[in-house]
């Protein structure tokens, strides 16, 4: 698929303005996703000898999804602040970069531009050293997924069936690689300090050096470089995001049933199961769940699940990376605001899987008569997340590292000579406690139908969810219940008629 996005960088107000819409362009990114997939696999049923009844199944799966973003139009930002920097040249009396005054050497290409005067202000010269014609960006991303069960009777049970069980293994690598074609408005981070947009300098004092009037302090670098610098897991001079990780898991699960066709227990039956996991990165984590199914009759069933349930970081929890700005009050510095500071958002290779402990109860009520094919249930569920993934606020990093509470928070406090916050890393970390409950409620109705002739049928499906609490708390933090803003209702509506190849769906 294909689309175009126009967009407006410049949101200057209160004057006649030579914008993206104007002089400068219109801003464009036209991008395009390519996806590819392939499956295969096998399914082996055991006739006899020791595994007889038993089924062996695996399958490999490999996906591909590549993005090409071509950005028109857009504007070098690091050259933005350089052209408004204008002075009078006292040579000609027009106006002139004055880091072209100064440094010729450097910046003698530099063309001033005046954003104010409309846009037949913005000269062709102006718009060519402002405006990149084409920058693109591409990824690529890859999964390789396989994965082997092999599952049967084991136990003849106690009298109210067979005792099931399943073993298995699974594989799976991720690999995501970004790459664009020109890197000079990327933000850097090198040994702790920033090296902001091309090495841009701020002048600390008129007239004192090659330095930029104006610039934000995110976008100050330290030193005059032109060119960007790399470090961490970027291989070429080209790349801004490349990296991989891989899991390995072996699992098993039980199915026990206790007691059938009694008073009261048409069928009683529990469910145990335990997965074990490593991860690049993250070590070894256990997972595991016991599960009850009570048929208290034939029409009412009640269910009941406590498990130990693990998320591990995604591809891009992991190894994204983006820059922005920043701004906190600095408790070293007398609460002054610090505005504009380099903000580096990433991922973190090294995050360990998130753990949660899950209890859920509900009931399911399927009517076997005149409501044949009608099914509602109810459930309710408390689940208690510890080390959630998850990036904290950018006040409570400074605060915590300010404070002594949390001294290994410091080393996402970039400062300068002068004790001043020059940047702030955000990673995602194992950082906060979550806690979430709430109730699903589900209505179903499936049956054959007679309206148009052939082999009808008519569905119908309405789900509500209730949340009742959706709370964080960080280190040394009273419980947040305000931030995490959702709706306490959602619902969901469909229906869906179908007549042999023919199925209509309307949600």
């Amino acid at each position: 698929t294909s689309n175009s996005v126009p967009s407006f960088n410049l949101g200057l107000t209160g004057a006649t303005r030579a914008d993206q819409e104007g002089g400068l362009g219109l801003y464009v990114v036209d991008q395009s996703n390519e996806l590819t997939s392939a499956t295969v696999g096998f399914e082996k049923r055991i006739a006899s000898g020791f595994l007889a009844n038993w089924k062996w199944t695996g399958y490999a799966q490999y996906g591909a999804n590549h993005q090409d973003m071509d950005f028109q139009n857009g504007l070098i930002t690091s050259r933005l602040y350089l052209a408004l920097d204008a002075v009078t040249s006292p040579g000609t009396g027009q106006p002139v970069c004055r880091a072209a005054l100064l440094n010729p050497a450097q910046f003698g290409d530099c063309v001033p531009v005046n954003l104010f005067g409309g846009v037949d202000s913005v000269s062709a010269s102006a718009r060519n050293y402002l405006v990149d014609e084409h920058t693109h960006v591409k990824s690529d991303y890859h999964q390789v997924f396989t994965e082997t069960v092999l599952s049967g009777p084991f136990h003849p049970g106690i009298g109210a069936g067979d005792f099931r069980m399943a073993v298995g293994a699974s594989y799976r690598r991720d690999d995501l690689r970004q790459w664009k074609s020109d890197l000079r408005d990327e933000f850097v981070f090198v040994n702790g300090t920033s090296t902001g947009l091309r090495g841009l300098l701020n002048e600390t004092q008129p007239g004192g050096y090659t330095g930029v009037r104006g610039i934000p302090t995110g976008f100050q670098g330290n030193n005059s470089l032109a060119n960007v610098l790399f470090t961490g897991s970027i291989q070429t001079p080209d790349t801004v995001l490349d990296g991989s990780f891989s899991v390995k898991e072996a699992f098993t699960e039980f199915n026990l049933p206790l007691l059938k066709d009694r008073p009261f227990a048409r069928l009683l039956e529990t469910d145990l199961a335990y997965r074990y996991a490593t991860y690049t990165g993250s070590g070894a984590v256990s997972s595991w769940k016991y599960g009850v199914s009570w048929q208290v009759w034939d029409a009412f069933r009640l269910r009941g699940t406590k498990s130990r349930d693990v998320r591990a970081a995604n591809i891009r929890e992991r190894f994204d990376a983006t820059a922005g700005g920043a701004n906190v009050r600095d408790p070293l510095n007398n609460n002054v605001q610090v505005n504009g500071a380099t903000s580096f958002t990433g991922g973190n290779p090294s995050v360990n899987p998130e753990k949660a402990d899950t209890i859920t109860f509900g009931a399911v009520w399927q009517p076997m008569d005149r409501l044949q094919g009608f099914t509602a249930s109810v459930d309710w569920y408390d689940i208690d997340i510890n080390g959630a993934i998850s990036q904290l606020p950018q006040q409570i990093i400074v605060d915590r590292c300010a404070s002594g509470a949390q001294p290994e928070l410091c080393q996402f406090v970039a400062r300068d000579a002068n004790n001043q916050i020059r940047a702030l890393t955000i990673v995602f970390l194992n950082a906060a406690n979550q806690r979430i409950r709430g109730i699903d409620g589900e209505l179903q109705y499936n049956r054959p139908i007679t309206v148009f002739g052939g082999a009808e049928r008519l569905g119908a499906r309405f789900y509500a969810n209730r949340i009742t609490e959706n709370s964080q708390q960080f280190p040394g933090q009273a419980r947040d219940f305000l931030s995490l803003e959702q709706p306490k209702w959602r619902y969901t509506a469909n229906l869906a008629y179908q007549n042999g190849p023919f199925r209509a769906f309307v949600q």
